[in-house]
C-alpha cells in the first residue's frame, strides 16, 4: 500500500518550531516512525558516524579562529547582500548536507547535492515546488516521493524517482541540460551554494522569519553567528528570550552576535 506523511510541529520556549513525521500505510491502521530501507538505515549509520567525526574534529577549532572567520562573514555580508541566505537554509549531513527552500520558516523542499568530480547527483524531497522554481520540464507525479538529477560524465542527466514503495525507477535517461531545464540550471545554483558555504567555513544556516528576521550561521557545533536586521524587530513574545541569548556572546557589530553554546547543536 502507498505510504503517507504526516507531520508534527512542536514549538519549543525560544518560539522555534520543531517537527516530526510520522509514515502510514494508506487503509491501514498501523502506524510506523520513518519506514526505511535497508540502505536508508545503512546510510543513516554512516552520516552518524560521520557527524561524530566531524563534531569531534570541530571541538578542535579554537575560539580566535572561530572569531576570525566571524569577522570574515561580518564584514562580507550586510543588508545590501544578506538576501542571498534568507532563500536558503542549510543543514549538514556527513559528507553533504540538506539545502531547504524557505517560504517563511517553512521549507518547500529539500535538496542534496553531491558532486563527485566526473559525476553529479541532485536530489529533492518534495519535488513539485523546486519544479517550478527551477521551470524543469519534467510533470510533477505524486508516485514519487523523491526524485534523483544525475549528471552523468558525458554531461548528459538520468531522472530517477523513488516512489512509495521505495523503489528506483529511472523516468527519463539521457537528456541534455537544455532539454530539461528552461532557464536556471540547478546543478549551478548548488555548486555556487556550496562552494559559499564552504569558503565560509559554514556547517549550517537557518533563518527565523516570524521571530524577527534574524538568520543563524552555525560556524562549528558550538559557535553560532547570528545577523539581526533589528533588535526592535524581535517578535515581541520572545524578545526578551532572545536577548538574553545574545547577551550570553558578544555584538562584533551593529547586525552581527557571536556566541558560544554550552552544548554542541543536535543536527539529528
Amino acid at each position: 500500500m502507498p505510504i503517507k506523511k504526516t507531520v508534527m510541529n512542536k514549538t519549543d520556549i525560544y518560539g522555534i518550531e520543531t517537527c516530526s513525521y510520522v509514515y502510514r500505510d494508506v487503509g491501514s491502521k498501523h502506524e510506523k516512525q520513518n519506514n526505511m530501507t535497508k540502505l536508508d538505515k545503512i546510510l543513516i549509520t554512516v552520516i552518524l558516524i560521520l557527524i561524530s567525526i566531524s563534531c569531534s574534529m570541530t571541538n578542535r577549532i579554537s575560539d580566535e579562529e572561530i572569531e576570525k572567520r566571524a569577522l570574515i562573514i561580518a564584514d562580507s555580508f550586510d543588508s545590501t547582500n544578506i538576501d542571498r541566505f534568507k532563500t536558503w537554509d542549510y543543514v549538514a549531513r556527513g559528507i553533504a548536507g540538506f539545502w531547504l527552500r524557505n517560504s517563511g520558516d517553512s521549507s518547500l523542499y529539500s535538496c542534496v547535492y553531491f558532486d563527485f568530480g566526473d559525476s553529479t547527483i541532485l536530489s529533492v524531497t518534495n519535488q513539485e515546488d523546486f519544479l517550478k522554481d527551477f521551470e524543469i520540464n519534467l510533470p510533477y507525479d505524486t508516485a514519487y516521493w523523491r526524485i534523483s538529477f544525475n549528471k552523468q560524465p558525458d554531461n548528459l542527466i538520468r531522472i530517477i524517482g523513488v516512489n512509495n514503495h521505495g523503489r528506483d525507477i529511472i523516468i527519463k535517461d539521457k537528456l541534455s541540460p537544455d532539454s530539461i531545464f528552461n532557464s536556471i540550471d540547478p546543478f549551478e545554483t548548488f555548486s555556487e551554494l556550496t562552494d559559499l558555504k564552504d569558503s565560509l567555513k559554514i556547517i549550517g544556516i537557518k533563518n527565523y522569519v516570524r521571530l524577527g528576521g534574524f538568520i543563524q550561521f552555525y560556524l562549528s557545533a558550538y559557535h553560532v553567528l547570528t545577523y539581526i536586521p533589528d533588535i526592535d524587530s524581535l517578535n515581541p513574545k520572545y524578545k526578551q528570550i532572545w536577548i538574553k541569548e545574545f547577551d550570553k556572546g558578544r555584538m562584533i557589530n551593529k547586525h552581527w552576535n557571536l556566541r558560544k553554546l554550552e552544548k554542541p547543536i543536535d543536527n539529528g
